[in-house]
C-alpha cells in the first residue's frame, strides 16, 4: 500500500507541476471561460484539453515519447507549425473585442471549440517533448506495482485543472477591465510562446 500511495502523491505533484506554467493551453481554456461566461459552453473545451493531456500522458507510459524525441525531422515540423498557429491565434485574440464578443453572447461552435482547443494542445511541443519525456521516465522508474496509480493522478490533475481553470475564466467573465485586456494579454503570451518555440526551431 505503501508504493501505491507514494506513487500516486509523485503523480499528483509531478503532473501539477507540469500545468502549472501558464501556456498557451491553458491561457486558451481560461480565455474560452472568459469569453463565455456559461460553463455549458465552456465544457467541449476543457474536455477536449483534458482528454488531449490524458492521451499524451498513456502515450508518454508506452514509451512514444522516446521515439518523437528521437525523430528530429517530427519534432522540428511540428515546432514550426506550432510557431505558425500561434502567432495566428495570437493575431486574432488581439483584434477580437472580448467584451463585445461578451455581450452579444457570440460564441464558437462546438466543432470549433474542439478543434481550436485539440490543436493548442497537439500543436504543443512542451506537451509532446517535456511532459512526456518527464512523465514518461518517472513512470519507468516507479515499482510496476504502484504505475497505475501513478497514471491516474496525472491523469487526474489535468482534468481537475481544465475544470477549474474554466470555471476561474466564468467568474473573471463578470469584471469588465478583464474582459477589456484578456484579449491583449492572451495575444503576447501566445506571441512569446510562439518566440520561444522559433528560437527552439534555430538554435
Amino acid at each position: 500500500m505503501f508504493i501505491e500511495l507514494t506513487s500516486f502523491a509523485l503523480g499528483f505533484a509531478l503532473a501539477l507541476g507540469l500545468i502549472l506554467p501558464l501556456g498557451q493551453q491553458n491561457m486558451f481554456v481560461l480565455t474560452y471561460g472568459t469569453r463565455s461566461g456559461k460553463f455549458s459552453s465552456t465544457i467541449p473545451v476543457f474536455v477536449t484539453a483534458s482528454f488531449c493531456d490524458t492521451l499524451l500522458i498513456l502515450l508518454s507510459a508506452f514509451g512514444l515519447s522516446l521515439l518523437f524525441m528521437k525523430t528530429y525531422w517530427l519534432a522540428q515540423t511540428i515546432r514550426f507549425v506550432g510557431v505558425l498557429f500561434l502567432l495566428y491565434i495570437g493575431i486574432q485574440n488581439w483584434r477580437e473585442n472580448f467584451g463585445q464578443a461578451h455581450v452579444e453572447k457570440r460564441h464558437y461552435s462546438i466543432k470549433k471549440r474542439i478543434f481550436m482547443t485539440a490543436s493548442m494542445s497537439i500543436l504543443n511541443p512542451h506537451a509532446i517533448v517535456d511532459t512526456m519525456a518527464i512523465i514518461g521516465a518517472n513512470y519507468l522508474a516507479i515499482p510496476s506495482v504502484g504505475r497505475k496509480y501513478f497514471i491516474f493522478a496525472c491523469v487526474f490533475v489535468s482534468w481537475a485543472w481544465f475544470l477549474c481553470l474554466s470555471i476561474l475564466g466564468i467568474h473573471l467573465s463578470k469584471f469588465k477591465l478583464v474582459l477589456k485586456y484578456q484579449g491583449k494579454i492572451s495575444a503576447v503570451i501566445m506571441w512569446l510562446c510562439a518566440m520561444y518555440l522559433g528560437y527552439q526551431l534555430v538554435r
